[in-house]
């Protein structure tokens, strides 16, 4: 266990043990978790850190990913893991040969386990050469080249590899030719640089998923979401650029019917209606619009709850958001804000049970208890409510807390005890 301000560390404090008796200060920190565990391995999809500092690297290309290709075997076709420009520069010819059903279903099976799943977010370096994106790309170039049967065997599976893979267009022409060879199936959608947004506002009904980030231009999702037939989404991740994006609170849409939705990251606040949800994260929002949201969802189980950088200047309870979700399958809970967010700690209402919580990260003290909970990272929360609510949560094993004086409205009263927890932290 470690205490920890914003004051810069000294030589001397950096090279005291974490366990020492005198808590050290230094600065945030690193996360007490593998965040990359609890975000479906998305932040694994960034690309080196070298690049995102500055030094370029050479993208994927796509300016050829929907030309024309010789046939087959009848030329041979050299693939480049590194591009998947490759991958559509096929022909739409047909032939009578088909494959047998039983191996069709092997055939349909291993594109399946080729094609990335719609977590996997199709951003940034995700097509860059070696990342997730480019490897499927080229292993499906490859197929497409043994012979025309298993090309156009793939030319057929729509659904399973056009609508998912039309997420690599990055222009209007390559665009245009995915949509065509992907159907009428489900497709994912990414808002970017080089995509007319009326482009992809018109195939929404029709997405399974969307997504928008740095590389799309600040926008509010709110209009075009509330005039689109939902019911087939089940990912949404909004978090275009914010170099554009309002200093003032953003306006709030819906409610909107979303039945097959199950992960929701957004800057845009909006009311949804979705039972299914077990992921949502959302940020810059303010406290009246969580309250809304949270209301909403009041009856959904989820599992993971993430509230980031409210736009909120007054002091939030954190205990009474939790309070307001079904918090029975709820596993990872983290609500951060400024330094000043944190309300006190009311502990004269029942500690409110999340039995299958396993990470704990909050701006402020949350009266809350599980016995599954094995990190927690607790900021602007006084010692004494630290201990009250250890005293609920036994089983802590990695523990990082953050207080100073001018954060605290008013000094908790002693918390009664013995001197000493049960579990694996004790305090000094």
């Amino acid at each position: 266990m470690f205490w920890e301000s914003n004051s810069e560390d000294s030589d001397h404090e950096r090279e005291r043990a974490s366990w020492d008796l005198t808590p050290f200060i230094r600065g945030r920190g690193p996360l007490p978790y593998a965040e990359e565990e609890y975000d479906f391995g998305w932040k694994a999809l960034l690309p080196p850190r070298w690049v995102r500092h500055g030094r370029s690297t050479q993208a994927a290309s796509v300016e050829n990913l929907w030309a024309a290709e010789q046939t087959g075997t009848e030329a041979h076709v050299e693939v480049d893991t590194g591009s998947p420009s490759l991958l559509f520069m096929v022909d739409d010819a047909t032939s009578a040969n088909k494959l047998p059903a039983g191996s069709l279903d092997i055939f349909a099976y291993l594109l399946e386990e080729i094609i990335p799943p719609a977590n996997k977010l199709p951003l940034q370096a995700f097509f860059h050469p070696g990342r997730r994106g480019a490897v499927a790309v080229a292993t499906v170039t490859s197929i497409m080249s043994t012979c025309n049967l298993w090309k156009e065997t793939t030319m057929g599976m729509s659904a399973i590899v056009w609508g998912p893979l039309l997420s690599a267009a990055h222009d209007v022409d390559g665009w245009n030719t995915a949509l065509e060879r992907a159907r009428d199936a489900k497709i994912r959608i990414v808002y970017r640089r080089g995509l007319p947004r009326s482009l992809l506002d018109a195939q929404i009904g029709r997405a399974s998923a969307i997504y928008a980030e740095r590389d799309c231009e600040w926008r509010h999702f709110g209009r075009v979401l509330s005039e689109s037939d939902l019911r087939q989404l089940e990912i949404l991740y909004l978090l275009p650029n914010k170099t554009r994006m309002p200093h003032t609170a953003l306006r709030i849409y819906g409610p909107l019917d979303v039945p097959s939705l199950r992960i929701y990251v957004s800057t845009s606040p909006l009311l949804i209606d979705a039972p299914l949800l077990w992921y949502r994260r959302m940020l810059f929002h303010t406290h009246a619009q969580i309250v809304s949201v949270l209301r909403k969802l009041s009856s959904v189980p989820l599992q993971w709850l993430l509230i980031e950088k409210p736009r909120e200047l007054s002091r939030m309870n954190i205990t009474a958001l939790v309070r307001m979700t079904s918090t029975r399958r709820l596993k990872f809970l983290r609500i951060s804000g400024s330094d000043s967010m944190a309300a006190a700690l009311d502990v004269t209402i029942d500690v409110h049970p999340c039995p299958n919580l396993e990470i704990l990260d909050v701006s402020g003290p949350v009266w809350v208890t599980s016995l599954n909970l094995n990190t927690a990272k607790m900021f602007n929360i006084h010692p004494t409510d630290l201990i009250r609510i250890l005293s609920h949560n036994p089983n802590v094993t990695t523990l990082s807390a953050c207080w100073h004086p001018n954060w605290i409205l008013d000094i908790p009263p002693a918390f009664a005890s013995d001197g000493a927890l049960e579990g694996p932290i004790g305090m000094q």
